[in-house]
């Protein structure tokens, strides 16, 4: 399912059962450090697809819309 279409929900239930939203694929806590101090995402270890909070946030936006 495209993540245009897919819903608020489904994102949750998914990255609560740590899957990776674009391919399915297991997700894995991962810390980021940046300039403004560390932070913590998920990154799928099949596609290298990264998860922060203002990540969710835009696309929950998105699909609202």
């Amino acid at each position: 399912m495209p993540l245009s279409i897919m819903t608020k929900e489904k994102m949750i239930k998914k990255l609560y059962e740590r899957l990776c939203l674009k391919c399915n694929g297991p997700l894995i806590p991962e810390s980021v450090d940046t300039e403004e101090g560390s932070s913590r995402t998920l990154r799928c270890i099949m596609c290298g697809e990264v998860v922060d909070p203002v990540i969710l946030v835009n696309r929950w936006k998105r699909a609202a819309a």
